[in-house]
């Protein structure tokens, strides 16, 4: 027992050390890691791939399947499924549990690479994830909404100002925008004079593409300085694409006016966000993976207070959902229970040892 023989011919030197071991405890109270649950992630990764204007058929057979074959040879797989929707494919890799992720991480960049060299040229370019757990979920969801205001005019402004703002705030990993309206160029063909001309739309695609852009054709140097010669030819204004020469038959240039019409409107919605049957762009904020979520959604209540200031007086900018919020209530409760567990625990001494020196030393230990 040299413990309680020291304390006892050292009381100052004991109750230094105990001061210093509560102080200890306080300090690293303060900085533990808060979540709503624990972190349990799943060992896997999943591959988003856009190929616009694809049915889900093609989507499988030109995208889906080259993708799984490549993703069936990386060892320590257990199962690879996807999904084909219209103009996409979700991809889902599960590993086992006692796979090194790191490496295989760069294993299904690795295989994607050499998979997409087989997609078709329209296929955008793969979005490869690491399984998230607990941060698949937003922690804050907020919308921008107004009664008089279009929906262009919202979009405009979540996509320069306010996404902005809040993907700088410390902590947050991403922002997923939806809701928005986009501007898109539709080009109409009329098949009856494709037919005459015997020209098809991916001839047409091709030369637009060619059309619009910008390439390097030189160098010019000197004794001082290097400078590089440039062609700009990409489109300015999207009406300058009817004058695009798309195809030739013989002396005739054929522009894209001469075979079908262009108009500019917004594109079909994504998604659709209503808050109380209003019209509203929101805002789904992920934190980083070791972010504190409370510390987290405080910085961005703080940003988005500051964006109300700066907004026009008839945009609102709401939190819908702040998940942020649950978590700190029930650390909040957590942290009572252990005051309320504590107290009664001396109290309790108090009454069976009637002795308060004896008390305080066993509410210390």
């Amino acid at each position: 027992m040299w413990m309680t023989r020291v304390s006892i011919r050292n009381p100052v030197f004991a109750t230094m050390v105990m001061v210093a071991l509560c102080v200890l405890g306080l300090v690293a109270y303060s900085k533990l890691g808060v979540e709503q649950s624990p972190d349990i992630t799943f060992p896997g990764a999943q591959i988003d791939i856009q190929y616009p204007g694809a049915s889900p058929e093609a989507v499988e057979r030109e995208v889906a399947k080259p993708l799984e074959e490549a993703l069936n040879t990386i060892a320590g797989v257990e199962r690879v499924q996807s999904r084909s929707f219209e103009g996409r494919v979700q991809t889902s890799v599960e590993f086992s549990l006692s796979a090194d992720m790191n490496r295989g991480m760069q294993e299904i960049r690795d295989r994607v690479a050499i998979a997409q060299a087989q997609f078709p040229r329209e296929v955008k370019p793969p979005m490869v994830q690491r399984f998230q757990g607990e941060n698949a979920q937003p922690i804050i969801v907020a919308a921008l909404m107004s009664s008089n205001r279009t929906l262009r005019e919202l979009s405009m402004l979540a996509d320069l100002n306010v996404s902005k703002r809040l993907g700088r705030v410390e902590g947050v990993a991403k922002v997923d925008v939806g809701g928005m309206a986009v501007r898109e160029v539709r080009i109409d063909l009329d098949p009856t004079r494709l037919r005459a001309y015997n020209i098809t739309p991916a001839e047409i695609s091709t030369a637009l593409n060619a059309a619009n852009t910008d390439a390097p054709v030189g160098l010019i140097s000197n004794r001082y300085d290097d400078a590089m010669l440039r062609v700009e030819g990409k489109v300015k204004d999207p009406k300058q694409f009817v004058n695009v020469v798309v195809a030739r038959r013989g002396d005739l240039a054929l522009t894209l006016g001469d075979l079908g019409t262009l108009s500019e409107r917004e594109r079909e919605l994504d998604s659709i966000a209503r808050i109380n049957g209003q019209p509203a762009v929101t805002f789904n904020i992920f934190k980083q993976q070791d972010a504190n979520i409370v510390q987290t959604g405080e910085a961005v209540k703080a940003a988005v207070e500051e964006l109300r200031k700066t907004l026009p007086k008839d945009m609102e900018l709401r939190l819908v959902y702040v998940n942020s919020d649950f978590v700190k209530h029930s650390l909040d409760g957590l942290r009572h229970t252990l005051i309320e567990g504590a107290l009664l625990t001396v109290a309790i001494v108090f009454l069976f040892l009637h002795s308060w020196r004896s008390t305080i030393i066993t509410g210390l230990t």
